[in-house]
């Protein structure tokens, strides 16, 4: 991965198309980083009482569930596995619901090395076909990009909580391009291979506040302010466009929502309420 990024920066001058074919290896490339003992530790414990899982005639796709009752789907975001969301499976279980996690193709304990919100949308579709209908979905950044286009497909859900829901694949872009140092010409290339890929309406066709407008779940967001990979104008733009329930945090950022007791707490007595639908409102936590 480090020589395709040295290849995206020095191809940008000489051409266009060679350093986008590079950049693009870099988008649909999760980075699968080592978790430290303490994150280990963490994701063990959260998983203790859950059982192995995968979509039938996915075996390629790892997976866990845990409990009885009404279905509830975790979908975790970009370069991160179901395990990121374990902490909402012992108080959902307790309330009387089956818990189901999954590992995203290229994520995880899932196979593959590249993959794309198209994807994860199919593997989602085969989800619900062995385990829906679904009671609720919670949803992590990309992995609310991934539900919109999934419900755009005909998923269903009782009730949606979107964490840092990524919204726009432009805003997304933005933020790639800062955090691998592209160069604008080399993100151009990335663009136009994209629009290649998956045709010139891509930029629309993946927009979540506009895939979820007429869905029939009611929604709850929660992001922090301080959150430096999806900004909280993402989460303020899907709420404005739905009419959803935002619940802003302070000082949690991208990763430790996830973990946060009042966040987990929040969201699981939406997921029990499952009110219809829900009313624009900004809550502090």
């Amino acid at each position: 991965m480090t020589l395709t990024w040295a290849a995206a920066r020095l191809a940008a001058p000489v051409s266009k198309r060679v350093a986008g074919i590079a950049a693009s290896r870099l988008w649909f490339v999760p980075w699968r980083l080592r978790a430290s003992d303490n994150t280990l530790s963490k994701w063990e414990a959260w998983l203790a009482g859950t059982e192995r899982w995968s979509p039938s005639g996915r075996l390629d796709i790892a997976g866990f569930r845990a409990g009885e009752g009404p279905t509830v789907l975790l979908v975790h975001g970009w370069a991160d596995r179901a395990a990121t969301l374990g902490a909402f499976v012992e108080p959902l279980t307790h309330a009387g619901f089956q818990v189901i996690g999954i590992d995203m193709p290229a994520h995880g304990d899932s196979a593959g090395r590249r993959t794309d919100i198209l994807e994860w949308a199919e593997v989602l579709r085969a989800a619900e076909r062995d385990a829906g209908p679904f009671h609720a979905v919670i949803a992590h950044s990309v992995g609310a990009m991934a539900i919109g286009v999934a419900i755009s497909e005909g998923l269903e859900a009782e009730s949606l909580a979107l964490i840092a829901p990524a919204v726009r694949m432009q805003s997304t872009l933005d933020r790639f391009r800062v955090q691998a140092r592209l160069s604008p010409r080399a993100v151009e290339g990335l663009v136009d291979d994209i629009s290649r890929r998956f045709g010139a309406t891509v930029w629309e066709d993946f927009a979540t506040d506009k895939l979820l407008r007429d869905r029939a779940a009611s929604v709850l967001i929660v992001h922090d302010r301080e959150d430096e990979q999806v900004p909280l104008t993402d989460g303020e733009r899907l709420a404005d466009a739905i009419d959803a329930e935002l619940v802003e945090t302070s000082g949690l950022g991208h990763t430790k929502i996830l973990r946060d007791r009042k966040v987990i707490e929040r969201v699981c007595s939406f997921v029990v309420a499952a009110e219809t639908p829900a009313k624009k409102i900004k809550v502090e936590v």
